[in-house]
């Protein structure tokens, strides 16, 4: 604290004889002599330079010594304060006649009849002095400790296999995921990104699971901003080494209408370096990352340990940890997280637990309150963008598929998904959909059994709701085919007014099948070439800009196609 300037001067000076007859006061206050009984007032005093002019003004002057002389003595009082009072005959100056007024004596004051006794009551006196109570010293205040060291001043160990990965953000809350192969305890270290720098949010402490999985639920205090994260080792309570960081933007807040911009792709087989997600991570311009199913190729896994191995041998990749440190993400699974075409009526009951409970320790998924275990949930950008993941997989009735109550769907599942459709006040409604909705040539429907065509009823139904009610900026997309492509859901009927995009594959040989769409008016373009999507939704235009980014013979990534479509 600045301390106040306070400067202080002393004017006070005390009469040491009755021969100055004056008082000298502070400033411009004038002097004061009593004489004869009247008072007179004197030229003010300037303050003396040195010494010599004090003793100065303090001695007589001559005309005042030589009248005293002529009066023939001279007694002095001099009063507390350094004011005198002159007593005698006569007069000290000419012109003052008249006598001096006789002195009144000073009233003594009555000694107390004893003492230690009080004056008024005679009783005695406790002159005892009170003890002092002793005062404890002055501890200064130790200098708070700071909520998070920076991330730069904690030493990065390589424990963490498949990397970090956030996911399900909501502008309040998010899901963190990792798998730690240490011992120590583990603090999840939050901080916010600012162009000034980083600011400590919270640090809350997790225990890896079982196989070293480590899952949190962190609440967020600001939406629409960048935060950094980490998995921090703590010894004796003092964070000593961390993982990779991690980084993600929180959604904005619902009423919120700005740009989003999010990436997708599908179908990375285990074998093969992902090198479009490689490029994809070094971007700094996705809100988030779309996961759409095939994103660990497990065929022929059993057990949680089989699973949770092969998801290791991908994720442990450089280009996937990468991508998923680098944004959030979003995830629903396709056939090979199990095994190749799989579905409810053909995998027992403890390969699909296995299959879910790995799924589930790898990707991060905000898990339903009512019901844990369910995959099919939505996320929404601010009133921009709402997103409806669909779980197309766990829920089929393949044996009644072309039945009137065949369910590609359950039926909770697609009156989940129509109720909120309908509700959505959001521009757009981008429905997740592992395997496409879209109607195919012939040549395609050899695998017409494992996709929205082999349950006709439920499809019609779906793509009829959305046109009839009819719902806005509906955008459908999905992987699956190790294609991508951009057209109409159908050539004519229920779906000729919706757009459906493929994404991927990531890292697969591509679909030899995908020359044969263009021909047809329903599709405006196809690939076979390893590729990510990205996705620009405009809020005000009410238009999709579709990116699809692939590598060159030489590994440079480049445009390789973009379609815009005007859906809201």
């Amino acid at each position: 604290m600045q301390k106040n300037n306070v400067k202080t001067c002393d004017y006070h000076l005390k009469t040491r004889a009755a021969s100055d007859c004056m008082s000298v006061q502070s400033g411009t206050q004038d002097q004061v002599s009593a004489v004869g009984g009247r008072t007179v007032s004197k030229p003010k005093t300037p303050g003396h330079k040195n010494q010599l002019d004090l003793e100065a003004a303090r001695a007589p002057n001559r005309r005042t010594f030589l009248q005293l002389s002529m009066l023939g003595g001279l007694t002095t009082a001099v009063s507390a304060c350094g004011s005198p009072e002159l007593v005698g005959p006569g007069s000290m100056d000419e012109g003052l006649d008249s006598p001096l007024p006789p002195v009144e004596p000073e009233e003594q004051e009555t000694a107390p009849e004893s003492e230690g006794t009080d004056p008024q009551t005679q009783e005695p006196i406790d002159e005892t002095p009170a003890e002092e109570e002793p005062t404890e010293p002055e501890v200064p205040d130790e200098p708070e400790e700071p909520l998070l060291p920076s991330p730069d001043n904690l030493t990065e160990v390589d424990l963490f296999g498949i990397g970090l990965s956030a996911g399900d953000a909501r502008p309040d809350k998010v899901v963190l995921t990792t798998r730690y192969d240490g011992n120590a305890s583990l603090i999840v270290g939050l901080w916010r990104q600012d162009p000034e720098g980083l600011t400590a949010v919270s640090r809350t402490s997790i225990e890896a699971g079982d196989g070293g999985f480590a899952r949190l639920e962190l609440e967020l205090p600001t939406p629409d901003v960048f935060y950094l994260y980490a998995f921090c080792e703590e010894e004796d309570g003092v964070l000593v080494s961390r993982s990779p960081l991690g980084r993600f933007l929180a959604p904005p807040s619902p009423e919120t209408v700005r740009p989003i911009r999010l990436g997708a792709s599908s179908c990375s087989y285990n074998s093969l370096p992902p090198l479009t997600l490689g490029h994809a991570s070094q971007r700094d311009d996705l809100d988030l990352f779309c996961f759409l199913g095939d994103t660990s190729y497990n065929d022929g896994c059993s057990t949680i340990e089989e699973y949770r191995d092969s998801w290791a041998s991908n994720l442990g990749k450089s280009q996937f940890i990468d991508l998923r440190q680098s944004t959030s993400v979003i995830a629903t699974w396709d056939d090979h997280e199990i095994t190749n075409d799989w579905d409810p009526e053909s995998v027992t009951l403890d390969q699909f637990q296995n299959a879910h409970q790995a799924f589930t320790e790898a990707m991060p998924i905000l898990r339903s309150e009512s019901n844990p275990e369910r995959l099919w949930r939505k996320l929404r950008w601010g009133k921009t963008l709402e997103i409806f993941a669909l779980d197309t997989r766990s829920e089929r009735t393949p044996s009644r598929r072309l039945e009137p109550d065949g369910e590609y769907l359950s039926r909770d599942q697609l009156d989940w998904l129509k109720t909120n459709l309908a509700e959505s006040d959001a521009v757009f409604k981008l429905i997740m959909n592992s395997v496409p909705i879209g109607a195919y040539p012939p040549i395609f429907d050899l695998a017409a059994a494992d996709r929205w065509e082999g349950y006709p009823h439920q499809r019609e139904e779906i793509l009829r709701f959305i046109e009839d009610e009819p719902i806005s900026g509906v955008l459908w997309i999905a992987g699956d085919f190790h294609m991508a492509c951009a057209g109409r859901i159908s050539p004519d009927g229920p779906g000729s007014q919706s757009i459906e995009i493929l994404a991927g594959p990531a890292a697969q040989v591509g679909n030899p099948l995908a020359w044969t769409l263009p021909v047809r008016n329903q599709f405006d373009w196809a690939t076979s070439r390893n590729n990510y999507a990205t996705l620009d939704f405009d809020p005000e235009s009410g238009e999709v800009h579709v990116i699809f980014h692939g590598l060159t013979p030489f590994g440079n990534e480049e445009v390789i196609h973009e379609e815009r479509y005007e859906i809201a």
